[in-house]
């Protein structure tokens, strides 16, 4: 596995994270699976689509942070943040 810097990390969890909200709103919207699920688990799989938007939305608001600053240090070079 190549070693991403943390930046390129996220700009692939977003890309994933986006290709599941437009399976997951696809599958809402075309109903007819979608419909025959009992109503309080249509209401999860909704809530869940409203949760994977907002942190959809985060991961955006991050790479735009990052993208606007002038920096390429990794900020887990002195911290391994866990790796």
């Amino acid at each position: 596995m190549a070693d991403y810097s943390y930046k390129d990390r996220v700009r692939r969890e977003q890309k994933e994270l986006e290709a599941r909200c437009i399976r997951l709103r696809a599958f809402i919207s075309a109903g007819s699976v979608f419909e025959t699920l009992p109503e309080d688990e249509r209401g999860r799989l909704i809530q869940q689509l409203y949760h994977m938007d907002a942190y959809d939305m985060t991961l955006h608001r991050r790479i735009a942070w990052f993208d606007s600053k002038d920096f390429d240090a990794d900020p887990c070079d002195d911290n391994p943040c866990g790796r």
